[in-house]
């Protein structure tokens, strides 16, 4: 498509293939609805290995199953208030730009593994119904999940949402979050990492690590923790803060050999509220 290119408020009853296309300009789909796939296993909707030179815009839409996988973005990305009403795929892909997905619903499984987000990635109160992961993703500018929720799905004995190794080089903002079970292991953040007044319902497993050589302040004032561990990384140069935040039975450990002090050193009780949490076990 060499010149823009507009579907708004179009209806596509069958499978929509886009695989390995061009699309030179703006592509605008706005208030459309994907309706195959929603009684198969196949791809409603496939731009797999596409590329896009222009503004993308899925705004208001609707999509059963959806994959993105491998696709490059060189302009912004719009995805507000959409519906995900069945399995996406979003593996490998490149943002170059701002990609926004402000109030948009998953409600099956999504998958961001590997992509790389080189500018502002806004995930401002999504909402994820089915598991969803982040491992290996690259989030080389803000990275904005205030107000989320990660409800995950009862049936997966899997982690409903998993941060696992990715790589948060400028802001992160989880603050108001709600998670059912998550996972952040070998997790590198930098600058800012606020997870103020979020709530992690049934376990977390949290094994943080600073980007830098800086000391990594993790911000859960008023947090509430009902269950799960936490582990110092072998750099022992991250601290949390608890002040306010209600903690329930929490495991705190280190690697071997990574604490210059003692455990409970690197973490701020200030107003706490303890629910659970054992500290004959530290």
């Amino acid at each position: 498509f060499d010149a823009d290119t507009e579907f708004k408020d179009v209806s596509f009853e069958a499978d929509s293939i886009f695989t390995s296309t061009v699309f030179k300009s703006v592509l605008n789909f706005n208030e459309s609805k994907f309706l195959g796939g929603s009684s198969s296993a196949k791809d409603g909707l496939s731009f797999n290995n596409s590329e896009f030179h222009g503004v993308v815009l899925l705004n208001y839409c609707e999509f059963y199953q959806t994959d993105f996988s491998g696709v490059v973005f060189h302009e912004n990305f719009e995805s507000r208030d959409a519906r995900f009403r069945g399995n996406v795929v979003f593996d490998s892909v490149e943002f170059r730009k701002e990609c926004d997905f402000e109030e948009t619903e998953f409600e099956e499984d999504a998958n961001f593994s590997d992509v790389i987000f080189t500018k502002e990635a806004d995930f401002d109160e999504t909402t994820f119904y089915g598991d969803v992961q982040f491992e290996n993703a690259i989030f080389e500018s803000d990275a904005v999940f205030r107000g989320a929720e990660f409800l995950g799905d009862s049936r997966h004995l899997t982690d409903n949402v998993t941060f696992d190794d990715a790589q948060f080089k400028g802001p992160a903002f989880f603050d108001n979050v709600k998670f059912m079970t998550a996972s952040f292991l070998h997790t590198e953040f930098s600058e800012v990492c606020d997870f103020e007044k979020a709530h992690f319902t049934k376990h977390v497993s949290l094994e943080i690590e600073p980007h830098t050589d800086d000391t990594l302040y993790i911000d859960m004032t008023e947090a509430e923790i009902s269950n799960g561990t936490i582990t110092l990384d072998s750099s022992a140069s991250v601290l949390y803060d608890m002040t306010e935040a209600v903690v329930g039975d929490i495991q705190l450990s280190t690697e071997a050999g990574s604490t210059r002090y003692q455990l409970l050193d690197y973490f701020r009780f200030c107003r706490t509220e303890f629910d659970g949490f054992e500290f004959s076990n530290h």
